[in-house]
């Protein structure tokens, strides 16, 4: 299942996992995982947080790969073992949160 927003109103009310320094939010991996509860799927594909990670919330493995332009990354979902590869682009760091407003979109 893919679940695409449209920002910036989703990176405030989208599936947030992280604050602004990459660090997780227990609250909201509460709030997800109970939101998830009732999912049938095994994995949730998310974006437009521009938070990169894979966390396993409940049965559900979420998973936000980031942006190509503003996190440098992308991600690689091996099946049937469910591991996730976070991949750097263009030789630059991976990011694992890019706030909106903080530098010039274009």
């Amino acid at each position: 299942y893919v679940v695409h927003a449209s920002p910036p109103c989703s990176y405030m009310r989208g599936i947030k996992l992280m604050d602004e320094y990459g660090n997780m939010l227990l609250n909201q991996i509460e709030q997800w995982t109970s939101h998830l509860r009732k999912f049938e799927h095994d994995v949730l594909i998310v974006g437009h947080t521009h938070q990169v990670f894979a966390e396993q919330l409940g049965r559900t493995l979420l998973i936000n790969p980031g942006s190509t332009k503003f996190n440098n990354t992308c991600m690689i979902l091996s099946l049937p073992n469910m591991e996730v590869q976070v991949l750097p682009l263009l030789n630059k760091t991976p990011l694992k949160v890019w706030n909106w407003g903080m530098e010039q979109l274009y």
